[in-house]
């Protein structure tokens, strides 16, 4: 039996199973609330709609002061022209809303010393490699600064059989990646979810030794059983350690 279930399909079969489920979904905050809370809260906006204004309209509809950018208009960010660049940047701002960080797809591809086996992937719209790496850091330096945030999300390539073996190459490739963003004013924030354990994503981070290297927590990409709750508290507490979660 699947343990791991994607939030899309949950919603998609919650709401088919009792669509008066909607409602209490989507309830707007108390007045107050969200000012109190220890942390910034947003929302990858192609998770809403891929019409970029559709999705601020959502956003901001709720509150929320953040956005964080992947697709819009069904394309990568990084494939976008200067036009809808500036258009985006017209509306977050209509909407009074700002930028958390740029969701590139850096490393979010295979390993050419270890490829993953295929399988079907979330890739949302981008189709680059490795070789690719190096213009996908400097595009998006320029994509934050052009947003106004000074982080980078990036991964750490395909997941293979036995990571281990992987993990010299990809602790190489995260350091050089954290080095270029720290010259450059820019902190680049390695993506990790309930599928990893804390101990493997805080290896990442001391090992590197890069103060611009960080944990991007994605405690919500999909349901995990609740024998990980442990391990996802310890992962929050890093933040004193100087690895930040995503909605810092």
């Amino acid at each position: 039996m699947d343990l791991y279930l994607s939030r899309r399909k949950f919603l998609e079969a919650s709401l088919r199973a009792s669509p008066g489920l909607v409602g209490s979904l989507f309830v707007a905050p108390k007045v107050g609330t969200l000012s109190a809370l220890p942390f910034k809260l947003g929302i990858i906006t192609d998770e809403i709609a891929d019409d970029l204004e559709k999705a601020l309209d959502f956003i901001s509809s709720y509150s929320l002061h953040w956005c964080e950018l992947r697709e819009l208009w069904q394309k990568n960010i990084m494939n976008l022209g200067q036009a809808d660049l500036e258009r985006a940047r017209a509306l977050i701002q209509e909407h009074h809303l700002q930028v958390s960080d740029i969701a590139s797809p850096i490393f979010k591809y295979n390993l050419p010393e270890m490829p993953a086996q295929e399988e079907k992937r979330d890739t949302f719209r981008a189709s680059f490699t490795d070789q690719d790496s190096e213009h996908l850091l400097q595009k998006s330096f320029e994509l934050a600064r052009f947003f106004g945030t000074t982080k980078v999300r990036i991964f750490s390539y395909w997941r293979v059989g036995d990571p281990s073996k992987a993990y010299p190459y990809v602790r190489d490739r995260l350091a050089k990646a954290a080095e270029v963003a720290g010259k450059n004013g820019f902190c680049s924030c390695s993506r990790t979810s309930p599928r990893a354990t804390s101990e493997p994503a805080r290896s990442w981070v001391t090992s590197c030794a890069r103060s611009t290297l960080r944990i991007c927590v994605e405690t919500g990409t999909r349901l995990m059983p609740p024998c990980w709750t442990r391990s996802l508290i310890r992962t929050a507490t890093w933040r004193s350690e100087g690895c930040l979660p995503t909605c810092t």
